[in-house]
């Protein structure tokens, strides 16, 4: 896989280890290789304790266009899935005011919207430079 080839060959990255796996996590993204040759990719950008499998388009992304690329996709998803939940609570929250804070969510998604945008743009940056 193109990413961990990228990312384990820096030299600034650390790497963390466990009995049975060498990891790294980088923008909101952990790559980890087994013992076994495995290698799994996960988002750690979610709103649990746990790490969220990666969708097979980002899967697509970090074998063939490297390790930046990928992480950048997951961040424009992460941005997009956050602010789809953002849209839906500003729509119930005409319904009942009084469990939505409307301005809060309006500053939010604006918030979301920019960030989203800037990872759109490094993605593409670093797609024609390959």
């Amino acid at each position: 896989m193109k990413a961990w080839e990228e990312i384990s060959s820096n030299e600034w990255n650390r790497t963390f280890r466990t009995l049975e796996s060498d990891w790294f996590i980088d923008h909101g993204v952990k790559i980890e290789k087994f013992d076994d040759g495995r290698i799994v990719v996960l988002n750690t950008m979610t709103a649990s304790d746990f790490h969220e499998p990666i969708t097979p388009d980002q899967q697509h992304l970090f074998d063939n266009a490297g390790w930046l690329a990928g992480c950048y996709k997951v961040n424009v998803d992460s941005c997009t899935n956050k602010m789809n939940i953002i849209e839906n609570m500003i729509r119930l929250s005409a319904l009942q005011p009084e469990l939505y804070e409307y301005d809060r969510l309006i500053k939010r998604r604006e918030k979301l919207l920019k960030k989203r945008g800037e990872f759109t743009l490094k993605l593409e940056k670093v797609l024609q430079s390959l």
